[in-house]
């Protein structure tokens, strides 16, 4: 009894100890609260951002003069946007290696040191008599054991095989992102450089014509004691114009800090830009069919190659789901050893494999065929929508490239005509006085800068429209596989490839290759007006097309043409197309009047094609006379005579229908008249 008392004591200030001990844990882990950062940690954090934002540009100046090539050149190499896509893309690729190794077997080894306070003892009971044998020890108070495992599920190395795909899709779509926002860059870099060169150019005209105002103010504020209505006038219109120069010096300056934003240099920082002078700009032009930059755009945009892959792996997600339902292979086996002296053999071999499978699998796996179906049908839709998205984007981006262009081409002759006013306002205000002369001549001077920033804004403008313009059609200026870090190698590839792109060159030996239109394209549509043909009923007509329409869709020489209704229906049976010479001709027949629309289809042996449309008008010829029904079912005979003038034909009175006449009707040719 005593021995009893003393062991439950034993366990009783164990049990204590035990629960002591888990009490401080979970008080420790109660009192556990939020500790905000110190000033100091925070100024440690705002130093070291500072220091690695700029570090590659440790600089108050930029002495070397920037062309907009040379700025987008430091936009790709020091945005901090750009830096973050290449090293998202990298922590993709790196994500990509990390989870291929899940199709590998595991690999597990294992060691230790067990001990206990008393033998491993076990006793048995004989089925016979039911008397317990005396205890039996079978292992050690105190062994060490170690093992090496080599396991490998077959269904886990299917689905990460699956996995491992999506993986290489995500790197992929990382990369469509990184183009996607590399163009983005380029398109603001030119917006921006073309406004600070704006700035640069203007601020000094702006700051001395400002100054010029201020001392003509000075002077009509202080000229006279009694102000009258002209001189009030005129200083309210030196204040507007001082205002809308302020308001013009700010604008001009938000574009030099956007731009030194773009290229990753620090506020404050001065550079200098070199450009073309204002008269020898060269303007960017697009020569290209619609058609055609629909097609560049569907093929080359980011968005639609990354929803590409995104359908790839909602595609490879249906097969990991139907891959879990299958049955599960599981092989084993392993290396074992243990000290334990009971056992007669301390060191083994062991091998197993395992087969399991869920009954309720099948149950699921239609289901899981019909989701699978229809995320496929909602990443068709999605990408669908993008695309439409995207020719949208195409035909407005085209439409503000042809508005902008205009728009500039007006704004140099209107800032042309301002400097003319400006240069005669001195002789047109010579009979006021010497304030009153100022006021006007600094009034017209303004008007003509305002001119001059306008024509400069509007070429921004132009320059903003054509880079959206190729953003919008996805093209890349640089290589996937360009690795130069140089700034002049890298603007002097943008330049090379750039320039041939701002005379319409898209597709030239140094830009980068664009994918081949797909072969089995429908006809494109040329925007070409052919003039229409208007033809008499009964009278021949004749149409050539020249080959030339068909030349903005470079289908090459060996071509072969055809014509049919717009609707794709054949031709009527009085019109004939010749497609050796491309030539339409017929003789329509008597109640044949109307509009008939020609679709003449070009197509090359790579079965590209691109077709016209002309409109042939058939003219009434002849005039209804007699209007005849017969005693049998749907019969009925119309009486024709052609038409001696365009007004007899106009004026058709309404034909009065014969409802009787005999029931058997004969219809003979006209006997021909002998001729003497």
């Amino acid at each position: 009894m005593k021995d009893l008392f003393a062991k439950q004591k034993k366990l009783w200030k164990r049990t204590s100890f035990l629960t002591a001990g888990m009490t401080l844990a979970f008080a420790a882990a109660c009192t556990v609260e939020p500790e905000p950062l110190s000033d100091w940690e925070r100024a440690v954090r705002v130093d070291r951002d500072i220091q690695e934002m700029f570090a590659d540009q440790r600089t108050d100046v930029v002495f070397k003069p920037m062309t907009m090539y040379d700025a987008m050149a430091r936009a790709l190499k020091y945005n901090l946007n750009s830096r973050l896509k290449m090293m998202e893309t990298a922590l993709t690729v790196k994500q990509m290696n990390l989870n291929s190794t899940d199709m590998l077997p595991q690999i597990a080894a294992n060691a230790g040191y067990s001990g206990r306070n008393n033998y491993e003892a076990i006793v048995s009971k004989s089925m016979k008599t039911g008397v317990l044998s005396d205890p039996t020890a079978y292992g050690e108070k105190t062994h060490g054991f170690a093992d090496i495992q080599v396991s490998w599920n077959i269904l886990d190395f299917g689905v990460s095989y699956y996995q491992a795909r999506q993986d290489m899709n995500k790197v992929l779509i990382s990369k469509e992102e990184r183009r996607k926002q590399t163009q983005s860059l380029l398109q603001d870099v030119r917006e921006a450089f073309w406004r600070a060169i704006a700035a640069e150019r203007l601020m000094p005209e702006i700051d001395d014509l400002m100054e010029e105002a201020t001392a003509v103010l000075e002077i009509l504020r202080s000229g006279q004691k009694e102000k009258n209505a002209q001189t009030l006038t005129y200083q309210m219109s030196l204040m507007e114009t001082m205002r809308d120069l302020s308001e013009m010096k700010k604008e001009l300056q938000m574009a030099r800090d956007k731009l030194a934003s773009l290229i990753n240099l620090k506020p404050g920082t001065r550079f200098r830009l070199v450009a073309p002078e204002e008269g020898n700009y060269v303007l960017p032009e697009i020569r290209s069919n619609l058609d055609r930059l629909e097609w560049l755009a569907l093929m080359n945009r980011p968005e639609l190659c990354a929803e590409d892959y995104k359908l790839q792996n909602t595609r490879l997600e249906a097969k990991k789901a139907l891959m879990k339902l299958l049955p599960n292979l599981n092989l084993f086996a392993s290396a074992n050893y243990d000290s334990n002296s009971y056992l007669s053999n301390s060191s083994w071999m062991q091998a197993a494999a395992q087969v399991g499978f869920n009954l309720l699998n099948p149950m699921k796996m239609q289901q899981t065929v019909t989701t699978s179906e229809v995320k496929e049908a909602v990443d068709n839709l999605n990408r669908q929508v993008i695309a439409m998205a995207v020719l949208t984007q195409t035909h407005l981006g085209w439409a503000r490239y042809q508005g902008a262009k205009e728009t500039y081409q007006l704004s140099v002759e209107i800032s042309n005509v301002a400097e003319q006013l400006a240069q005669k306002s001195a002789e047109a205000n010579a009979d006021n006085t010497e304030e009153m002369a100022q006021a006007a001549t600094v009034a017209s001077a303004a008007r003509a800068l305002f001119a001059k920033l306008r024509m400069a804004m509007n070429f921004a403008e132009l320059q903003d429209a054509t880079g959206t313009m190729f953003a919008t059609l996805g093209l890349d200026a640089l290589p996937e596989d360009f690795a130069s870090n140089d700034l002049n190698t890298i603007a002097a590839a943008l330049e090379r490839v750039m320039g041939a792109w701002d005379i319409g060159r898209f597709t030239n030996e140094d830009a980068p290759k664009l994918p081949p239109v797909p072969m089995h394209r429908p006809p494109v549509f040329l925007n070409v007006t052919l003039p229409m043909k208007k033809v008499v009923e009964d009278s021949r007509f004749i149409v050539t097309i020249p080959p030339t329409v068909f030349a903005e869709a470079d289908l090459g020489w060996d071509v072969a043409y055809t014509a049919t209704l717009i609707d794709g229906s054949p031709l009527p049976p009085w019109m004939f197309f010749d497609s050796k010479t491309i030539t339409l001709s017929g003789k329509p027949p008597a109640t044949s009047e109307g509009f008939y629309e020609i679709k003449i289809t070009a197509r090359n042996k790579k079965k590209m094609s691109a077709f016209v449309v002309m409109t042939v008008q058939v003219v009434r010829g002849y005039r209804t006379i007699m209007d005849m029904r017969g005693a049998e079912r749907d019969s009925r005979v119309t009486v024709i005579q052609k038409c001696t003038a365009d007004e007899v034909c106009k004026n058709n009175q309404n034909v009065r229908l014969i409802d009787v006449f005999p029931e058997r009707v004969s219809v003979a040719p006209l006997p021909l008249k002998r001729t003497k």
